[in-house]
């Protein structure tokens, strides 16, 4: 019996610290599906043997990145510690293993982590990430948005009647980061430094390029093979902004190819809504060329995403009158405000040219039940009444059940289910029923279940 416990101990911890595990794990490449389903293991285990089972398979997934030591010091530790202190184990008297503790006081496991001298290059930053603080993550963006002097904003919120292209390397806080977080420096931290890249998510660098050097660059780059990630934000949102959440985003979802930021000139501004409207109007030509351009990308496979205003960008720029990009095979919205007879009007022009459509939905999305106040009209990505929009060939994703944010409008880079069902999205192209989801007859459309 005791030997059970003991597991029962371990594994709680290794769930109250699976966070940490996916993240450590990402770097070098551990196959995420598997991890998933390992994690669904563990919440079942109902005996020693099949615990060991578990651990076992785990430890096979781990081995040969950063979590696997990681791992394994949280079973040391907690196999050296637990007897001491067994009946008052969170994982003892928990009725789920997943229920909260504080690992660093109940069992010390985190050895005092360096921090790289500058002279370290960002390869052995990355490398080495279990031994340092944290990591850098490239993101490529096309924008067009006039360049500016300021030192915190490189793009105005000015529009550019051309595409400017570049690259921009952000850095990832590794041994502080939380899935689903964007670390930034808050007013009241004064005692710490705002470009402390082991505590916040910063630009670290930052390049300009012209297009044939941008489609080159990704071109030699295929250290991960030639898929593309191509992110389009929504309204209120600056390029700095846009540039570190593409890169939390696209780091939580563990996406193992080039990701590409189009950054169209929204003023960034929470009262800025009817101005930014007509600059994402402006900007369905700049985005339409860009798909174009990312279609000469040899052996390339181009997945979009477009969140809230953006949706619409992405809508009417996939249906102009030719088909942009012929490598197209993921096409996401995510909270979209776009009018649903805007919807229904162009979406068949579309829905025959990638190999799938999704529209992920919220009941609760304050942005878009204001948005549909303001211009009479129903939007896409909010749930009217009992049912959301649905229309032939785009699977529709309620997520009212696992969307926490508070004006859950942001949920896809903030809640760990979507980003999961995200991450075998694209990078299996399972239908809704493979990944999890539920549907029934009186639901035609896809929900997380409870």
């Amino acid at each position: 019996m005791n030997g059970y416990l003991s597991y029962l101990a371990i594994l709680d911890l290794i769930l109250t610290n699976w966070s940490n595990i996916l993240i450590k794990s990402s770097v070098d490449g551990a196959p995420l599906i598997e991890l998933l389903l390992i994690e669904n293991e563990l919440f079942d285990v109902d005996s020693e043997e099949k615990a060991e089972e578990v651990l076992d398979k785990l430890h096979k997934i781990l081995v040969g990145t950063p979590a696997y030591s990681y791992a394994k010091k949280i079973e040391d530790r907690c196999s050296t510690n637990v007897q001491k202190d067994l009946t008052n184990s969170p994982a003892f008297q928990a009725k789920n293993f997943g229920d909260q503790l504080n690992p660093e006081k109940t069992y010390p496991l985190n050895k005092k982590i360096r921090h790289p001298s500058s002279s370290d290059s960002i390869k052995k930053h990355t490398e080495a990430v279990s031994e340092i603080d944290y990591c850098s993550r490239l993101i490529h963006f096309a924008t067009n948005r006039k360049p500016c002097d300021a030192s915190d904003n490189p793009f105005s919120d000015e529009p550019n009647n051309n595409l400017i292209f570049g690259r921009a390397k952000i850095t990832i806080p590794i041994k502080r980061h939380k899935i689903g977080k964007l670390e930034k420096h808050k007013f009241w931290e004064i005692l710490y430094d705002n470009n402390d890249p082991r505590r916040y998510i910063l630009i670290n660098e930052l390049e300009t390029q012209n297009s044939s050097y941008f489609i080159e660059q990704i071109s030699q780059n295929n250290s991960h093979s030639n898929n593309l990630l191509i992110i389009t934000h929504g309204y209120n949102v600056t390029f700095e902004e846009a540039a570190m959440h593409a890169a939390q985003f696209s780091f939580d979802i563990n996406f193992r190819g080039h990701v590409v930021l189009f950054s169209w000139p929204s003023l960034g501004r929470m009262l800025g809504y009817f101005h930014d409207c007509e600059r994402a109007q402006l900007s369905v030509n700049n985005y339409y060329d860009l798909l174009k351009i990312t279609e000469n990308i040899p052996n390339s496979t181009v997945h979009t995403i477009a969140h809230s205003m953006g949706s619409r960008i992405m809508l009417h720029g996939l249906s102009k009158n030719d088909w942009p990009n012929n490598n197209i095979e993921q096409v996401i919205f995510i909270a979209a405000d776009v009018y649903t007879d805007i919807f229904k009007q162009l979406f068949p022009k579309i829905n025959r040219n990638a190999k799938r459509f999704t529209s992920y939905v919220s009941r609760f999305d304050i942005p878009l039940y204001i948005s549909s106040i303001l211009h009479k009209a129903q939007r896409v990505g909010i749930k009217h009444s009992e049912k959301p929009f649905i229309i032939d060939g785009l699977d529709t994703i309620d997520a009212s059940t696992v969307n926490n944010d508070f004006l859950h409008h942001n949920y896809f880079s903030k809640e760990r289910p979507v980003l999961t069902d995200i991450n075998i999205l694209l990078n299996n192209d399972l239908s809704p029923a493979s990944r999890g989801l539920r549907s029934n007859k009186t639901k035609p459309y896809w929900f997380f279940p409870k």
